[in-house]
């Protein structure tokens, strides 16, 4: 894993989060619920790379 971002309902950032790679990698996406207590609701992102 190589990170997880939260957006806010509203503010997903497509490009952000689908940009072009040389290398393949994954990316999960959770839609709906908060991260954590006191979130707005939105998408939690997981990104992951191979190694």
């Amino acid at each position: 894993m190589t990170g997880i971002d939260y957006y806010a309902r509203g503010t997903f950032p497509a490009a952000t989060v689908f940009p072009q790679t040389r290398r393949p990698e994954l990316r999960l996406i959770s839609t709906g619920g908060p991260l954590h207590d006191g979130d707005p609701l939105g998408n939690a992102v997981v990104t992951a790379v191979m190694r």
